[in-house]
């Protein structure tokens, strides 16, 4: 499930609430703050559901992301810190929190788990600070594979990063190709060891 299928499911609870009458577009829209013709395109989807919006939209029906997901959810737990420059690797877990996924998501990952980044411009437009990302840490999913993100380690900070090229000649990317800042041009014959600490399986926004 992507951030478009979460968004997807809350515009389908707002049409069905307003069909079953439990809520009108009158005061829905009322309540977001936004036009009810404004409202109205939005849930025919020939307007654009913005994040803000769709935050707003989650107060204003009283729901949570849990909710949209539905049944047959698991939860990977949080990891303390940041993912991102000028932050240490994070590897303790926050104590009993977790955030959830789809059942099908977490049984295929071997030892998931959730962190934020923090700001880098090496992401940057794609992936921005606070976004999420649900990590896989078993040894299987460490192996390198081109075009996957990973999370890695690499001077004293904790990096998401995509592996290109192949082995002999990898080379790390950020979202808008090679590195031209951290790391410059980096092109690696073998890679450390200990550089790569878990794949991401999914990355996102939060929509509460």
């Amino acid at each position: 499930m992507t951030l478009h299928d979460i968004q997807r499911q809350l515009l389908e609870v707002a049409r069905l609430r307003i069909r079953s009458g439990s809520e009108t577009g009158r005061r829905l829209a009322r309540r977001l703050g936004v036009s009810q013709p404004h409202l109205h395109n939005v849930l025919r989807g020939t307007r654009g559901l913005t994040i803000e919006l769709a935050d707003q939209m989650l107060r204003a029906l009283e729901l949570n992301l849990a909710d949209l997901l539905g049944a047959g959810t698991d939860s990977a737990p949080m990891l303390r810190g940041l993912l991102g420059p000028g932050h240490p690797f994070p590897e303790v877990e926050h104590m009993g929190e977790r955030y959830p996924f789809p059942a099908g998501w977490m049984a295929r990952l071997h030892d998931p788990a959730v962190v934020r980044l923090a700001a880098d411009p090496e992401l940057e437009p794609l992936f921005r600070a606070a976004d999420l990302v649900l990590l896989d840490r078993g040894p299987e999913a460490r192996a390198p594979l081109a075009g996957a993100w990973y999370a890695i380690a690499w001077n004293d900070s904790g990096l998401l990063r995509r592996l290109e090229g192949a082995p002999g000649r990898w080379q790390l990317a950020g979202a808008g190709g090679a590195f031209v800042s951290e790391p410059k041009q980096l092109i690696l014959e073998v890679l450390p060891a200990d550089l790569i600490r878990a794949r991401a399986g999914w990355i996102g926004r939060e929509l509460e």
